[in-house]
């Protein structure tokens, strides 16, 4: 059963690389047709397409993961990564080409000429954020990296890519104007909060999930707590052994008995064991089974 659903998974994944292919021909050979409106309609059917392909893209990952444990992802999963990247360059290049040919909102109807300055973004997937405090320094310094930096957009173009880049609870925000730095002043006084950052950080750490013998399982555990420690290290917090003792105590718990007794077998010392001990024995057991 595993096995045929993993075939038609793969045939799955398959169709849609080929609709990417195709869309990304489109965008790159793209020539506009008589006028803006013409190419407004074109643009925003293959945009629609694009976020159908997201969402195609979401629904194939989850249904990966369904497959059981003994199943081999590294490749499907390692492609999916690459195609999920291609789509979101894709959505960028469709927005590209829509801000390039089509009118402005409230643009008077004059079509525009060859002499519109042309933008000039790197060809990278926007950055997005859903409103995670955790995530969001990361978010505004990539940003600022690809737009906010970028002397070749105006005001009004790194506001729409911004808003664009925003999902979820963060695209709710409002802000005092309808500009760039007006959103992102905004967005500074909702998430820029180092205290809900840290109780965020904590709570992804203590509440981590179990992991039975599972090597997916236990590599989730170890990448949790890594990039959560490494988040608070970060906002100068720094471990020590009393939170290593404490960290061991409570994830110790969180894998499955065998795991249990091969770690207390392998570190009898009476000494407090680091942190690093114990996701290193984790890691080395997901390399075993």
């Amino acid at each position: 059963m595993g096995k045929n659903m993993l075939q038609k998974l793969n045939r799955l994944r398959g169709t849609i690389r080929d609709r990417v292919t195709r869309l990304n021909k489109t965008a790159e050979s793209y020539e506009p047709p008589a006028t803006p409106e013409e190419s407004e309609i074109i643009l925003n059917q293959k945009l629609q397409n694009v976020l159908e392909l997201k969402a195609q893209m979401k629904k194939l990952l989850a249904d990966y993961l369904d497959l059981p444990e003994s199943t081999n992802l590294e490749e499907p999963l390692e492609v999916i990564y690459n195609m999920e990247e291609e789509i979101e360059d894709l959505q960028v290049k469709f927005k590209i080409l829509l801000t390039k040919y089509c009118k402005a909102p409230n643009a008077d109807n004059v079509p525009m000429t060859v002499h519109k300055p042309k933008l000039k973004i790197p060809d990278l997937p926007l950055p997005e954020f859903t409103g995670k405090y955790e995530e969001y320094e990361s978010f505004k310094t990539q940003f600022r990296s690809i737009i906010g930096n970028n002397e070749s957009l105006n005001d009004t173009q790194k506001c729409y890519y911004l808003k664009a880049s925003l999902k979820g609870d963060a695209k709710l925000i409002e802000s005092t104007q309808d500009t760039f730095q007006s959103l992102l002043s905004a967005l500074d006084a909702r998430y820029q909060n180092k205290r809900a950052v840290i109780d965020t950080l904590i709570k992804n750490v203590l509440s981590v999930g179990k992991a039975n013998d599972s090597p997916r399982q236990l590599r989730n555990l170890v990448d949790i707590i890594k990039r959560n420690l490494r988040a608070l290290q970060n906002l100068k917090l720094a471990r020590n052994n009393l939170s290593d003792a404490l960290l061991v105590h409570i994830l110790e718990r969180k894998i499955d008995s065998e795991s249990q007794k091969l770690f207390q077998m392998e570190n009898k010392s009476s000494e407090i064991l680091s942190l690093d001990c114990f996701l290193n024995f984790i890691e080395d057991r997901a390399r075993i089974l």
